[in-house]
């Protein structure tokens, strides 16, 4: 029997699917209603600033990575509709790059078993995803 985990996560909504991300590894999160602004030879979505730092923005698939199937897919590859939230990944420690992201739920702290996939707040469920950057 494995020992619940205990962390803080972020609930983050991007098209409709609800995903959790541990707080260890976010370096911030603000509002940003930048319109897009692509770059696609960097394989950027843009550039913001925050606190008078560059963050360079990626697609959320790009950095992210669902760990279960219960994510529609065809909503997940796409660009996220109605952008009002970036956040920020750490990287080495540091300021990583960024995605935008429609809402934000939380922080929130929950204790769970090493095979979950999901967590449970505010009454939605919301899939674990993977970071890929780090």
């Amino acid at each position: 029997m494995s020992t619940p985990l205990s962390e803080y996560w972020l609930g983050v909504e991007i098209n409709g699917q609800h995903c959790a991300i541990s707080a260890r590894q976010i370096y911030a999160s603000f509002i940003c209603k930048q319109p897009l602004q692509s770059a696609n030879a960097l394989r950027l979505d843009g550039i913001v600033v925050h606190e008078g730092e560059p963050v360079y923005l990626k697609p959320h698939h790009a950095l992210l990575k669902p760990m279960h199937a219960k994510l529609s897919q065809g909503a997940w590859s796409r660009d996220c509709e109605d952008p009002s939230w970036v956040i920020v990944l750490k990287e080495r420690g540091r300021m990583g790059p960024g995605f935008r992201a429609h809402k934000i739920a939380g922080p929130f702290h929950v204790a769970l078993n090493e095979d979950a996939s999901s967590v449970h707040y505010g009454g939605l469920d919301y899939l674990i995803v993977k970071v890929l950057t780090n």
